[in-house]
Order: C-alpha cells, then structure tokens, then sequence
C-alpha cells in the first residue's frame, strides 16, 4: 500500500511457475478436433469465412461496451454481427451515443480486429512498435482519455495515440480505493520486457492458452497507455490465439463483472486459474460453433464453366456418335433390302431364260 486509500497492482512482469501449473484440460478436449477440421473448413466451406467475419464484428462491438464507451441493444447488436454494421439497420434509441460516434468507434474496433488477422497473415513478429501502431489505430476517433485531478475530481486528458502515457492510470474502485499500474517511468523497460517474455515461451512451445492469458494480464498490470488498454489486451490475447489456428478473445457484456473482471482480480493475487478458464471458455465457445458449420465446396465461376464446357462436349460427341450409328443402321437397312429385291429380280430373269444366259448380282 502507498497510502491508506491507493493501491500499486503492478509488481514486475515475470513468468513463474504458478502459470505453468494452471489446468488447460477445458481447452485440450476440443482443440485437437478442431485443428484437425480446421483447414478442410478454410479450404472448403463458404459459411466458415462468414462465421470469422462474424466473430470480427462481435469483437468490435462487444470491446466498446465492455469499456463503457458506448452501449447498444442486444437486438441491433445481433443483426450487426450477422448482416454487417450497417447504418440503415439502427435507429437512435438502439444506442446511447450520438450515430457518428458510436460508427466511428465502431469501424476503428473492426479495422483493428482486421489489422490483427492481417499481421497472423504476413508472419509479422509481435513488437513494441507494432502494439504502439495497433493502440493508434483502436483510438482513432477517440480524442480524451478520462482521468482524476489532485482533487480527485474527473477530468479530460488528451489521449497520446500510439504513445505511451505521461500520467499515472489512477480509476477508483466502488471501495473508495485508487488502482495504480506501472509508473510511466518504468512503461519502456516493462513493456520490452513483456514482448522478450513472450518471444522465449513462444520459442519453448508453452501451451497457447497459457502464453494468451499470461500475457493479456501481464500488459493490463502495466497499462501502458492512456486509455484503451483493455481493447488492446483483448486484440493482443486474440492475435495470440489466431496465430495458433484458435479465435479472437471476445468477452461479451453479460460476461464482463462476473467472469472477465472476478477472474483478473483473483490473477492479480496470484491466483490464475479462474482466468486460464474464461479464457478456454470462450475459444471452446466458438471452437463448437465452428465444428458444426458445413463443409461446402467453394467452386468458381470458372471452374463450373469449364465442368459445364466439358459436360457439354461431351453431351454433343454423344449425340453426334449416335447420329452416326442411326446413318449405318439405315445404310445397311437399305443395302439388305435393296440386296434382297435385286436377288429376287434375277432369279425371275434367270427362271425366263432357262438356262440360255446367267444373271447374277
């Protein structure tokens, strides 16, 4: 304790060996299945890249409520995921922010979610540089970040977009008590030495849910941003787990309280079980709406038209042979009857001659 009434939650970032003891059993039971049908989905299902466009636009949504930067219906929120956001679906009573914000929000979330299937993509490594280029582009429409004076009385500071705070993070719990993260002074070195922990239980084949989850509470201890660092925890956690073939890290509003934020209490205890939980929960979660979609053979244009081409050669090189065959069947229908009534003919003709000439055909 700093004082009776504020509390210092940053201790040095490490890895010990109370992550390493954490249960993954909820996790193991369905990622094994899923990674094996994993690439015939992408390589053969339409619904599958439908279904990660869906996850991207539930992430986007659900990171600003969580936040409480803004709220929506559940309603509206539905048909956003599945149809896209779009303007023409919500009307003013479905959020309580005025449109233009709430959608500029709203595409800088999804542009982000993009950006970090794009990075998986390119193999691009995680760095410093690169979390500071992901804060810009999550903040973009947001100017202020919200903060305390000396009174503690709730003020505007300008957010430094891609750059690291200057004045301490200092949000009051319902108790009364200040949370303090890490000290601006010391952001640089922690936050290097984060992306150095990462980067060596990477190379050492830690388990995925273990590195996602270690590393979401590791940068939230440090908080080293103005504002925006709970979206970013949760983008770096679901880069970590796209990189490994799993699904973004979305928690949901209902899940937010009781879940998400009990869980990051008792890890910030030393505790980090309740959180590796979560964590398999939500990547089982959309691991079995995964494992249910369709594979469906995703055929070009080009494709069909060269099997219809050829179907259809096909179908005229039949009818042509059996064109052919009728021709040869009525020739030789025609040469046996015409055979026949000549044969007939001479043997009239011979019966009348008897036997003075020979007529043969």
């Amino acid at each position: 304790m700093e004082d009776q009434k504020t509390y210092r939650l940053w201790k040095h970032i490490e890895f010990n060996e109370t992550w390493l003891q954490c249960d993954t059993s909820t996790l193991d039971d369905l990622s094994s299945s899923w990674l094996e049908r994993r690439n015939t989905l992408q390589n053969n299902s339409n619904d599958y890249q439908e279904f990660i466009n869906e996850l991207k636009r539930e992430h986007a949504i659900e990171t600003g409520i969580v936040e409480r930067m803004y709220d929506l219906e559940k309603g509206i929120t539905e048909t956003f995921i599945k149809k896209g956001i779009v303007e023409s679906y919500i009307t003013h009573n479905d959020t309580n922010i005025p449109l233009p914000k709430l959608f500029a929000h709203l595409s800088d979330h999804l542009e982000a979610v993009d950006f970090v299937f794009d990075v998986v993509k390119e193999n691009r490594k995680l760095t410093v540089g690169f979390i500071k280029e992901l804060h810009a582009l999550v903040t973009r429409n947001q100017e202020y970040a919200e903060g305390r004076d000396q009174f503690g009385n709730k003020t505007k500071i300008e957010l430094r977009r891609g750059d690291y705070k200057v004045f301490e993070n200092n949000p009051v719990r319902k108790d009364g008590v200040k949370i303090l993260y890490c000290p601006p002074e010391h952001v640089h070195s922690e936050m290097d030495n984060l992306v150095n922990i990462y980067n060596q239980a990477e190379m050492q084949n830690i388990h995925v849910l273990i590195i996602a989850t270690w590393f979401h509470h590791a940068f939230t201890t440090i908080h080293p941003f103005q504002d925006g660092n709970g979206r970013l925890a949760r983008l770096l956690a679901s880069l970590i787990f796209i990189k490994n073939g799993m699904f973004p890290f979305t928690v949901l509003r209902e899940e937010a309280k009781d879940k998400y934020i009990d869980a990051l209490e008792l890890a910030d205890q030393g505790k980090p079980q309740s959180l590796v939980d979560y964590f398999a929960e939500v990547q089982k979660r959309n691991i079995e709406k995964a494992l249910n979609l369709k594979e469906v053979a995703s055929t070009s244009f080009e494709e069909v038209s060269d099997i219809f081409s050829g179907k259809l050669e096909k179908w005229q090189q039949k009818k042509f042979e059996e064109r052919e065959n009728r021709i040869n069947e009525a020739r030789e229908k025609v040469f046996e009857f015409s055979l026949k009534h000549l044969n007939l003919i001479s043997n009239k003709l011979n019966s009348k001659l008897n036997g003075n000439a020979r007529l043969s055909i």
